[in-house]
């Protein structure tokens, strides 16, 4: 049975930048990236941490959906807190968390949708907490490799752990 690889990390961390690698990889692996979920799926939502929740709910639901139809994810969302990543564990969805970590300042700097520099009150990392996640499965550390060194990481990770 396929799985769903979850990549979790603050904005600019190269989450996104990661996922597309497998965008046209197979038929059987569908990207599901947070920014066009929230556009397509839960449009009804904002970013409080209520909604937070709600969104990553909608999207278990889905990669369990996904998962079961015989399709692979990469599921790219920020999931922010430690308490909303163990109720992706709790919900019994087969996955892998892989952690894109990257420094605020790095993310900052890279700010690519420009959302930093807008300076929101609900900006993750600044004003809403993002906590390290403390059982991840697969650290990614983009401010410290270059993009074809952590794209070598996370293939050889999903491929170590496709047939699993």
């Amino acid at each position: 049975m396929p799985k769903t690889f979850w990549l979790t990390g603050l904005s600019g961390s190269g989450k996104t930048t990661l996922s597309n690698l497998f965008e046209t990889f197979d038929e059987k692996v569908v990207k599901m990236d947070g920014d066009i979920f929230r556009l397509f799926v839960t449009n009804d939502l904002g970013f409080t941490l209520e909604d937070r929740v709600e969104n990553i709910n909608r999207a278990i639901m889905i990669s369990k959906f996904l998962n079961y139809s015989g399709y692979t994810v990469i599921a790219s969302f920020i999931t922010p807190t430690n308490n909303i990543r163990n109720m992706i564990k709790d919900s019994g969805l087969d996955y892998k968390l892989i952690y894109i970590k990257c420094d605020i300042k790095t993310c900052i700097e890279r700010d690519v949708k420009g959302l930093y520099r807008r300076n929101t009150a609900l900006m993750t990392g600044i004003y809403q907490k993002f906590d390290e996640p403390i059982d991840s499965d697969l650290i990614i550390e983009t401010d410290k490799f270059d993009i074809d060194s952590c794209l070598d990481q996370l293939a050889e990770f999903i491929w170590s752990n496709f047939d699993d």
